[in-house]
C-alpha cells in the first residue's frame, strides 16, 4: 500500500513538473512547426529527416510541441513549408490560403 501511495505522489509530482515546463516555455500553445502544414505540403517526416538531417523522433517532438526546432534549420523549414520566417516565428497555425494571400500582397 505504501508503495502505491508513493507511486501516486511521484506521478503527481511528475505531471506538475511537466505542466510547469509547458507553461514556462509556452511550447504547447506556441507551436512553431505545424504537422498540418507539413501534411498539406505532402511532405513526410521521413523526407524531412533526409532534407534537414534530424531524426524522425525530433520532428515528432516539434509537431507535438515538446521542443522547438534548432534555429539553424528555421530557414530551410520555412522554404519546405512555403511560409515566411516571420510567419514561422509567430508560432500560429497558418492556413495555406492565408499564407498565399499574404505573399501576393505587396
Amino acid at each position: 500500500m505504501a508503495f502505491l501511495a508513493l507511486c501516486r505522489v511521484l506521478l503527481g509530482y511528475y505531471a506538475l513538473l511537466y505542466k510547469r515546463k509547458e507553461e514556462d516555455y509556452g511550447c504547447k500553445e506556441n507551436r512553431r512547426f505545424s504537422k498540418k502544414l507539413r501534411q498539406e505540403k505532402k511532405v513526410t517526416q521521413e523526407q524531412l529527416t533526409e532534407i534537414i538531417g534530424v531524426s524522425g523522433r525530433m520532428i515528432s517532438r516539434w509537431e507535438t510541441g515538446i521542443c522547438l526546432p534548432d534555429v539553424s534549420v528555421y530557414v530551410e523549414l520555412c522554404e519546405i513549408l512555403g511560409i515566411s520566417l516571420n510567419e514561422f516565428l509567430a508560432g500560429e497555425d497558418i492556413e495555406i490560403a492565408n499564407v498565399e494571400k499574404n505573399r501576393k500582397t505587396p
